[in-house]
């Protein structure tokens, strides 16, 4: 970075991490952009969706969610990421959320014993890949989440890529864990 400035070239840096930060990201780019007036409409936009799902949310049950990113090695999120805000903003509570990193490996016995009742499955893999995540996961039949039927999987970018389509990951999210409510005001 010092090179390119140097030579006289700003260099903007983004290291968003939490779902604030994302917001102050896109009003920072918007500034430097001059495109402010237009980043204001989208974080109205973004803040709106994201309100009406807590909203929805406050005062019913809140299930165990376990969201893998990967099967080999399992990892998942924890406080300090947005994925896992998402997880608590769509109505779940993150069975590994007691970490004390952001990302972090899980041994199979970890999930077994958190005995998640919804598995998110995120993956940029193929849609066979995912197939076979989830195929890989109905093996483990005491867990909640796999004899319920309650393994999805969601687009990772929604998830992994800090920007305004997490709220469409967001709305992914609050549909496996509350179908009831949310693939209904769908129809």
């Amino acid at each position: 970075m010092q090179q390119l400035e140097d030579f006289g070239i700003t260099v903007f840096v983004l290291d968003p991490k939490k779902i604030e930060d994302i917001f102050e990201n896109i009003s920072s780019l918007a500034k430097i952009t001059y495109r402010e007036e237009r980043a204001g409409e989208l974080l109205g936009t973004l803040k709106e969706r994201l309100h009406g799902v807590r909203k929805k949310v406050v005062e019913i049950s809140r299930p165990g969610v376990f969201l893998g990113m990967g099967k080999d090695p399992l990892i998942s999120v924890g406080p300090g990421s947005f994925a896992h805000d998402l997880i608590g903003i769509a109505g779940g509570k993150n069975v590994v959320g007691h970490s004390s990193s952001r990302y972090r490996k899980y041994s199979l016995e970890e999930i077994l014993l958190a005995d998640p009742e919804v598995i998110i499955i995120c993956s940029m893999a193929p849609d066979d890949s995912c197939l076979a995540q989830k195929k890989w996961w109905k093996r483990w039949t005491n867990i909640s989440a796999v004899r319920n039927s309650r393994i999805y999987v969601v687009e990772a970018n929604l998830l992994t890529r800090p920007g305004p389509r997490m709220i469409e990951g967001l709305m992914e999210i609050a549909k496996a864990i509350h179908p009831e409510i949310f693939l209904e005001q769908e129809r």
